[in-house]
Order: structure tokens, then sequence, then C-alpha cells
């Protein structure tokens, strides 16, 4: 179903003449999805050896559960939208407003261990996810032959579990919580390293200064799982980008910036490269030791049991995307040699990155980085030539 109302048509709005164009749009549907890999829902073989009375034997055996309850995941939305364009459209965008329902949400849940398999393709529960998107176009300055013309994305999506296999109870074992985004990292919180002075205290936890601690959430003298909490999520609050062309008669200029802001990963860079308890080569950090009581690197060789806690890290960046410099030369010129356009241009992609983040590159943190897996800063110089 679907509602879209032209508000400027109206007697009213158009005695304001600031307004070009105000649409108001409204929008629900549900939506079917089976997507599921194929065969993921039956039961399957795998082939096994074994020792059939002192021989090597080839054999099958089962490695997959099937779920014969299972379900298409469905989707509610609705979404009210506006368009619009103001001051002879020098103002222009649209603004949405949408809240999600996802039922019966397909995905592949883990198992424990007793249950002899990994994990089974079961509808797992019920996710919301509710937000904003904005688009805004604006034309700043129009004056002669100079125009300068901006662009602006934002977006804001809340991600909640509302139900987990028709309940309200946490799933921990898959780190799915009630209320919680579907991708949190839970886990122990880094409260530094252990110091000379804490040796005693220390020793109640069977740890050693210069090792990793984590905090004792429960205050019950042993870190087990109970000391786990929501560290941070890995998927944004939200992202955008703003974007500006300028434009003098034939010369343009185009500069884009992203953003994404409240992502935290288990950085590879750290876990690789700044991990004293490796076999290689390491970037050089303030790592602890008798005469120097760090609190933010273990003691090289002696990490304790918390190894990758230190390796969470907030990856917040805003990147240069793409700077273009173009210019078309005059058509009076080029027309003598039969030629319709001739355009020069030189682009940047990705030339900057503004971020705290340590590593090679934070819209990658998660990924290996002995592979391709980091954005790329590229140069080109071109002709763009039609006859």
């Amino acid at each position: 179903m679907n509602k879209v109302r032209a508000c400027s048509e109206e007697h009213f709005i158009k005695a304001i003449p600031e307004i070009n164009d105000l649409k108001v749009r409204v929008s629900y549907g549900i939506t079917g999805n089976d997507r599921v890999p194929a065969y993921s829902t039956q039961a399957a073989l795998a082939q096994t050896f074994y020792d059939f009375g002192g021989v090597f034997a080839q054999g099958y055996a089962p490695n997959q559960l099937p779920n014969k309850n299972l379900t298409w995941e469905t989707t509610n939305e609705i979404n009210v939208g506006v368009d619009f364009g103001l001051f002879n459209n020098r103002v222009s965008g649209s603004l949405d407003v949408y809240n999600r329902v996802i039922d019966n949400i397909l995905l592949s849940r883990q198992l424990p261990a007793p249950a002899g398999f990994n994990a089974i393709t079961d509808n797992i529960g019920k996710l919301k996810n509710s937000g904003i998107e904005l688009g805004l176009s604006t034309i700043n300055v129009h004056a002669g032959k100079f125009m300068w013309k901006s662009d602006f994305v934002f977006d804001k999506n809340k991600n909640q579990i509302l139900e987990l296999n028709g309940g309200k109870k946490d799933d921990v074992g898959n780190k799915w919580f009630i209320g919680q985004p579907v991708q949190v990292n839970y886990d122990y919180v880094f409260d530094g390293i252990w110091q000379q002075d804490q040796i005693e205290e220390a020793k109640k936890y069977n740890q050693t200064p210069g090792q990793v601690r984590v905090k004792d959430l429960d205050g019950n003298g042993v870190i087990n799982a109970a000391d786990r909490e929501i560290i941070g999520k890995r998927v944004p609050s939200w992202t955008g980008s703003f974007s500006n062309t300028f434009r003098y008669g034939n010369l343009e200029l185009f500069i884009q910036a992203i953003t994404r802001r409240g992502e935290q990963y288990v950085s590879s860079f750290d876990a690789t490269l700044m991990n004293y308890n490796q076999d290689y080569n390491q970037v050089k950090v303030d790592y602890w030791t008798a005469n120097n009581p760090s609190q933010t690197h273990f003691q090289p060789g002696n990490p304790g049991p918390y190894t990758v806690i230190p390796t969470y890290r907030n990856v917040d960046f805003t990147r240069i995307s793409n700077v273009t410099l173009g210019y078309n030369l005059p058509n009076g010129l080029i027309q003598k040699f039969k030629i319709s356009n001739l355009r020069l241009y030189a682009t940047a992609t990705n030339p900057f990155v503004f971020t705290k983040y340590e590593g090679f590159d934070p819209e990658w943190a998660a990924t290996n980085t002995y592979g391709t897996a980091v954005s790329t800063s590229t140069y080109l110089f071109g002709i763009n030539l039609s006859f």
C-alpha cells in the first residue's frame, strides 16, 4: 500500500512562494523471504573414515540437522516520507522515517557442543529496524559563471532484537540479547595491565604482573562467564556523506567526503602487528616491563588468558573519497577539429582519511591485513573525447 499526497497543489501551499514542491508519502507493506542456502534445511551426510575390524574404511555420517518447522521470514514496514523543494528549488531533498519489524528471522543458529552439530538453520526471533534517512541538495551560490552546489546524505538506523525463539530470554551462546543489535561484541572488559604493586591481588586470579587485566564485574574474586558484558557493536550508529561541486565557466571541482560512526571491531592490525605474542616483527608499542608500568600493552610473550581483549577498537572515520578537477575545452576551439566535446580531468580516489584508528584502514579493520582488504588511494588523469 502506497499513498502520495502532492501538498504543493493545495491552494494554501501555492500561496507561499518559498515552497516550490511539497509531497507527503505514506507506505505500508508486508514481504516474505525464504532465502537460505540450498539444502541447508535438510538432513545431510558427509564422508568420513573409521576403523572397521582393523581395516581403514570409508563411510558416511550425519553432518547437518534438518528443521521441518521452518517458516518464511516476514517483514512489516511502514514508511512516512516528505519530498520538498524550496526557494526556487535552491534547497531540495527528501526525509524518510521508517519502522521495519522482521518476524521469524532466518539465520544459522549455533548449537552447544553436546548436540553433536555446530549449527542449524532456524527462525530465531523478531527484529526491529527503525530510523531516519535524509537527503538534502542546496545551491549555495549561483552568480554569473560561478556556482557552488552541495549534497548531504544522513542515515541513522536503530537495530533491536525483540524476541528470541518466541520469548524474551537472551541467547548468550550466540551473543543475541533482547533490546540490543544483532551484531554486538560481548566480552570481558579490559582494565589495564597487572602491575608490580598488585602481585597479591593478581595471584587471586592466577595471574602475574605484565598480563592483561579484566574487570571482575560481579566482585566475587573469580573471572568467569558472568563477568562479560556488551562492550560495543559491529554496526554503525549513523553514516553520512557530504559533497560539494564548484563550477566556474568550463572549470569544475568536485569533492566528496563520507563518514561512519559508532562501530567497534576486533582489529586485525592490533591482533597481528601490535601483539607481542607472535613470531614475527611487531609495531613498536608502549608495552609493559618491570621498569615501564604500561597500562595499554602486555609484557611481550606474557599476555595471560585474555589476549583478544585489548584488540577491540572503535573505527570511526571520515574519508575524502573523491576529488575531481575537470575542464571542458570551449566549443569554439574544439569544433575547428570536428570535436564535439573534449574534457580534461584529474581524479583522486580516497586520498585522505581522518581517524583515531591506528591500523591500515578503519573501514576494513576486522579483515586480515595480509591480502587486499584495505582501501587504496588512486590518482587518475584522463581525457573524455567525443566526435
